[in-house]
């Protein structure tokens, strides 16, 4: 994350034995140092966040790097305190994301539930409430959170690993109004500027070429813009910036 400054912020997973190191990289330009944070051995990056206050990431355990299947948010303070919260000792799905305002943050990610054959979205969060950790009543998987300031937007696939599709949420302290988008697509993400909202989304990211939707509200209507992307990987994603 770059502040006005065009300085950079962030955490990142580093290393090509294993367990992998979990590794805060902060500078601008040319000039970066890092930091290996000794207590997040074997933990990968799912996303990052910086409020201007602390430096946030969400991170889990990943197999076979550790035993360690737990879901953690790591801060680091302006002055280099770092400290974890342990979110949930089940392995996620696919995705997750974390936003940060004020000093607190929010957090979302999947969870498979093989009870009924669906991933599930939970949530954590030290925003709008005293701290919570709990399974939202939404299925799906690559949720996705926008910053609204002191609350928060969300994106999602309804498809559980597969395309499905896409919804937006408004969470609040106690539940959340969800409205579907007509889409569907993988890997969604969303952002709100000015009282805009845009999204974006792929469609077959598994063949060579990938398609990005670039989607944003004008008026009362969807207006949409398509994308070829070369999809070197599964891995592929785009942000709605």
């Amino acid at each position: 994350t770059f502040d006005r400054t065009g300085r950079g912020r962030g955490f990142t997973t580093c290393g090509v034995t294993q367990p992998r190191k979990l590794v805060y990289v902060e500078g601008s330009g040319s000039t970066w140092q890092t930091r290996t944070i000794a207590s997040g051995s074997g933990m990968e990056v799912l996303a990052t966040a910086d409020d201007g206050i602390n430096t946030y990431a969400l991170v889990h355990g990943f197999w076979p790097t550790t035993t360690d299947r737990s879901v953690r948010v790591v801060v680091r303070s302006r002055t280099g305190a770092i400290s974890s919260r342990t979110l949930a000792a089940t392995p996620l799905h696919i995705g997750g994301s974390i936003i940060a305002y004020g000093g607190k943050w929010w957090a979302v990610w999947s969870v498979p539930d093989g009870g009924c054959g669906c991933n599930l979205i939970w949530t954590a969060r030290t925003m709008l409430t005293p701290y919570s950790a709990h399974v939202t009543p939404l299925m799906g998987s690559d949720p996705f959170l926008a910053n609204r300031g002191s609350s928060a937007l969300l994106i999602w696939s309804e498809g559980g690993g597969s395309a499905g599709d896409l919804a937006i949420g408004y969470p609040t302290a106690t539940a959340f109004t969800t409205i579907p988008l007509g889409k569907v697509g993988w890997r969604p993400s969303v952002t709100t500027t000015g009282g805009v909202i845009r999204f974006t989304y792929l469609t077959q990211p598994y063949r060579s070429t990938a398609t990005v939707h670039f989607v944003e509200r004008v008026g009362s209507r969807w207006v949409e813009r398509t994308f070829a992307y070369p999809a070197t990987n599964s891995w592929t994603g785009a942000d709605a910036l």
